[in-house]
Order: structure tokens, then C-alpha cells, then sequence
């Protein structure tokens, strides 16, 4: 997903939990303990919030950061159609004596 992709699902599923909880921005705003300008920009899509941020956001929705990140109109792929990562052959770091 691109950078901008992800700002455009952030934004729409912050702007649905918010909706959905009955809250404001300006509730968020006060629940995360942010200045305005930290976020109203990542709840528009014009601006991905820090890591912290992101966290705080999450925790006022009592969401999971995922729920916020990941689109919903993407299909995940089935655990049972991944390819299996094939086993490393790499050494043992430690020295036989």
C-alpha cells in the first residue's frame, strides 16, 4: 500500500469509528491530549500520524492500531494459500567444541 493510500484508509476508518462511537474530532483531540494541528490533518489524510500518535488515537477508540491501518475493502489472503517461507540453511553462530 502506498503512503498516500494509507493516510486515505487511516483517515476514512478514524472518520468511521468516530462516527459509529458518536465522537467528535474535537473529542479525539481532547482524549489523546494533542494540539489541533497533529490531528486534524491525520483525520483529513493529509498527514500520517507518528507512531505514538497513531497509538493514542487507537487506545481513545479502544480500537487496535491495525483496525485503523488495514483496509477494509482489501481481501486478505488465506493463511492456507500462503507459500511457506522455506527454512533458512544458514549456520549456528556458535562454535562446536
Amino acid at each position: 500500500m502506498t503512503d498516500d493510500k494509507t493516510k486515505e484508509v487511516f483517515s476514512a476508518n478514524v472518520k468511521r469509528v468516530l462516527q459509529e462511537q458518536g465522537h467528535s474530532v474535537h473529542w479525539l483531540q481532547l482524549e489523546t491530549g494533542e494540539y489541533p494541528n497533529r490531528i486534524y490533518p491525520a483525520v483529513r489524510g493529509d498527514a500520517m500520524p507518528s507512531a505514538g500518535l497513531l497509538h493514542r488515537i487507537a487506545t481513545a477508540l479502544h480500537v487496535t492500531v491495525d483496525s485503523l491501518l488495514l483496509d477494509p475493502n482489501s481481501v486478505p489472503v488465506e493463511a492456507s494459500k500462503q507459500k511457506p517461507k522455506p527454512k533458512s540453511k544458514a549456520r549456528s553462530l556458535t562454535s562446536a567444541t
